[in-house]
Parts: C-alpha cells; sequence; structure tokens
C-alpha cells in the first residue's frame, strides 16, 4: 500500500492501481484464508479499497467505485468475527467507512488525506 500511495502521489495511476490492486488481494486472501480474521486484515483491505477508489475517481469511474465498495462491504459483513477489534471499530465501524466513501466529497476528502499526508493506518499496524 506504501509504494501504491507514492506512486498516487507521483501521479503514475496505472502503477499505483496495480500496487493497490495487488494489496487488496493479499487482504482479502488473509481474511478468507484465517481461521480468525483479524481486524488489521479487514483494514486493510478497507485501506487499500480506498486508495483504489481514488485511482478509479482520478479515472472517472464511479460507477465501478460503487460496486467496489458495495463488494467490500459485503465481504466485511459476511466475517462473523473480528479478532483483535479495537474499541468502536468493529464490522458494522468498517462497514459504514465504505457507504461514507459512496459520497464524491468524501472521495475527493480522501485523497487530500493520502496525497498530503500518506495512509490512514498507523505505521506500525503495516507491515
Amino acid at each position: 500500500m506504501r509504494v501504491g500511495n507514492v506512486q498516487l502521489k507521483h501521479n503514475c495511476e496505472n502503477d499505483a492501481f496495480n500496487e493497490l490492486g495487488c494489496a487488496f488481494q493479499v487482504a482479502q486472501h488473509q481474511l478468507i484464508q484465517m481461521n480468525q480474521p483479524s481486524w488489521r486484515w479487514a483494514m486493510r483491505l478497507v485501506e487499500s479499497t480506498n486508495l483504489l477508489t481514488v485511482v478509479l475517481r482520478r479515472w472517472g469511474y464511479q460507477g465501478l467505485i460503487r460496486d467496489l465498495l458495495v463488494c467490500v462491504q459485503h465481504q466485511i459483513a459476511a466475517i462473523p468475527a473480528l479478532s483483535d477489534c479495537l474499541v468502536g471499530r468493529d464490522t458494522e465501524w468498517l462497514c459504514s467507512w465504505c457507504q461514507s466513501m459512496a459520497c464524491p466529497r468524501r472521495q475527493a476528502s480522501i485523497e487530500r488525506l493520502y496525497t498530503q499526508h500518506g495512509p490512514v493506518i498507523p505505521a506500525g499496524l503495516i507491515h
């Protein structure tokens, strides 16, 4: 995700999309394969989705953004229980985050956040 975010900052959307797509797939794979899926991987799925949303928005694919967000929201909602959830940041919170990202204003706000500051996930949680 960090590499994709740097590429996004440098307006290299194609390379960013490829990197972020890989991060998205790794997070999905981890959530599917784990006996008890962790909040960390669910948040990584949401974070990579946020970044993919920024790229898709830049390309003008608003319809794809809605579909992607709905798919991620359904995948997260289907997880029976996440381990290591932070207080107030359970699957319901992650799903509401996905819903909020459907708003173009929210997308623009997230884009500014990423291009000015970097990932939302604290560095200690990314490995």
